[in-house]
């Protein structure tokens, strides 16, 4: 879904643009930064539920957030997502130990930097979170994100091409 604005941003310190890019690339291990407000993770409810796979969200305790979050995440390969039925061609996979989204963080950008530039390489769209073993207060965060550059086309048609990908 793209939303148009009825009058444009007052770009400041805090709100800026970021660039829509066709080609852009992130390989395992690059960083990148999420934005959101989503919840925030507080604990694991129970040492027994950090002996699981995959956690379920009745396992775990969040806290409420009403502040805009930015956190630094790195780029996965694909095998590290593989676990979830869903992922799919145009997506890419991110997170680890404590980096990573909640819920309410959904629709929010994936941003990479390249030549000082914000650039957005994706969408939040779904995760799982794992365990670590014996350790209440950390999880580890399985993240897919919609890939913005497959929908290049899409956003310059949608927009009569007010926005273009570069």
């Amino acid at each position: 879904m793209l939303i148009k604005l009825k009058q444009p941003l007052k770009f400041t310190r805090d709100i800026t643009n970021v660039c829509l890019v066709r080609n852009v690339t992130a390989v395992n291990g690059d960083f990148a930064a999420v934005v959101g407000f989503g919840e925030r993770f507080k604990n694991v409810k129970n040492v027994d539920a950090t002996e699981k796979e995959h956690l379920k969200l009745q396992d775990i305790n969040f806290k409420d957030s009403t502040i805009l979050h930015e956190t630094p995440l790195m780029i996965r390969d694909m095998d590290y997502c593989k676990s979830l039925e869903a992922f799919a061609v145009n997506r890419v996979c991110a997170g680890g130990e404590m980096q990573g989204t909640t819920r309410g963080d959904s629709g929010g950008p994936l941003l990479v930097v390249r030549n000082d530039r914000w650039i957005q390489l994706g969408v939040t769209s779904y995760g799982s979170y794992k365990a670590v073993a014996k350790d209440v207060n950390r999880i580890s965060d399985l993240g897919v994100y919609t890939k913005v550059s497959a929908y290049c086309d899409w956003i310059e048609k949608s927009t009569a091409g007010e926005i273009k990908c570069k």
